[in-house]
């Protein structure tokens, strides 16, 4: 679905209709229907704009209230996003942690086998020869 220009109405939905109804039906004029909403004219115009192009009817919402309204799927698909996303990071964690642990140990290895000990003396002995 296309996403509309722009930013959605403050006015709801109703009050966007009556204003366009009162004024198509040339019960006041633009300035008039301003000032009774405290709106301003330009507001008043695309209100009539709108209801002129058949937008403000109940059986055919803007298309910003449409894309306000999720439907089940999408917010179940949103939920599992968000804990497939923490599982995800857990994941990263626990092979960062793996790897730093494996370092480690590498690390330890070769610091033994460094340092002379009753268990390795032997070894060491056979070197010097």
């Amino acid at each position: 679905m296309k996403k509309s220009i722009g930013r959605p109405h403050k006015l709801p939905h109703e009050v966007r209709k009556s204003i366009a109804e009162a004024v198509v039906a040339k019960e006041m004029t633009y300035r008039q229907a301003a000032a009774k909403y405290q709106v301003s004219p330009g507001a008043v115009a695309s209100c009539v704009k709108e209801f002129k192009g058949s937008g403000i009817k109940k059986s055919n919402p803007p298309k910003w209230a449409e894309e306000q309204t999720k439907s089940e799927r999408e917010k179940s698909l949103e939920r599992e996003n968000l804990s497939l996303k923490a599982e995800l990071g857990d994941l990263y964690l626990q092979v960062k942690m793996l790897k730093k642990a494996e370092s480690y140990i590498q690390w330890l290895k070769s610091e033994s086998s460094s340092v002379i000990t009753s268990e390795n003396w032997e070894q060491f002995k056979e070197d010097a020869k």
